[in-house]
């Protein structure tokens, strides 16, 4: 595996993701790191019905731009852990986290995907939808997926990790 792409949303799990694939491939050839910002203008303005937009231009813009701050943060938080003279590429992009993982890894061609999961329950999946699920089931390449750090204390060594 010498392409890895890890997702980041800026939190502590996906910190630990990270950890977890540089214990497992120490010395990828390269790294890509993913954020993914759901603000979209569509996404953010929608809900008005016929009445029209819930929120201004300017609120449109203020929560895009919050997005994007916190995306761009989330990059390089997670880039000090990437090893020394690794290449590191750092994309941000907008839209449905699951399908734009899937589709950012076979454009790069990734051998591998690192993503953390939360740990919802099986009705939570349900109702709300799991990325990692969603990443495990659709992507080209293998899936690792890292589980939360309280969920990991009573799961398997087999159940860490899911391949596609």
């Amino acid at each position: 595996m010498s392409h890895v792409l890890i997702t980041t949303d800026g939190s502590d799990l996906a910190l630990s993701a990270a950890r977890a694939a540089f214990a497992i491939v120490p010395t990828p050839e390269k790294v890509t790191i993913l954020a993914i910002s759901e603000a979209t203008p569509e996404l953010v303005s929608d809900g008005g019905g016929i009445e029209g937009p819930t929120m201004t231009p300017a609120e449109v813009d203020k929560v895009i731009t919050d997005g994007n701050r916190h995306a761009d943060s989330a990059l390089l938080g997670l880039s000090v852990l990437v090893p020394q003279g690794v290449p590191v590429d750092r994309i941000l992009e907008h839209g449905d986290p699951g399908a734009t993982i899937c589709m950012v890894a076979e454009h790069i061609g990734a051998d591998v995907i690192v993503i953390g999961s939360h740990g919802k329950n099986w009705i939570k999946r349900v109702l709300l939808g799991s990325v990692s699920e969603y990443v495990v089931h659709h992507a080209k390449c293998p899936v690792l997926v890292v589980p939360a750090p309280r969920d990991r204390e009573d799961a398997p060594a087999h159940e860490a990790a899911a391949t596609n």
